[in-house]
C-alpha cells in the first residue's frame, strides 16, 4: 500500500500548492485558470445540450383538462 499512499499524497501535495498559487499570482497561473475555466465550459455546455436533447427527443400529445 506503501507506494500507492505516497503517490497519491503527493499528488494531492501538487494539487493544493496549486490551489494555494492564487497568493502568489503570476501568469502561468493566470493561463492555467483560464484554460481550466474554458475547459469546464465546454464541457458543461455538451453535457447540458446533450440533456435537452435527450429530454425533448420525444413529442407528448397535448390533452385538455
Amino acid at each position: 500500500m506503501r507506494p500507492f499512499v505516497e503517490l497519491n499524497q503527493a499528488l494531492g501535495l501538487k494539487s493544493a500548492n496549486l490551489m494555494r498559487a492564487k497568493e502568489r499570482k503570476n501568469v502561468m497561473v493566470w493561463l492555467l485558470e483560464q484554460i481550466v475555466r474554458f475547459a469546464l465550459g465546454l464541457f458543461i455546455n455538451r453535457s447540458t445540450r446533450r440533456i435537452h436533447q435527450a429530454a425533448n427527443a420525444i413529442a407528448l400529445k397535448h390533452y385538455s383538462v
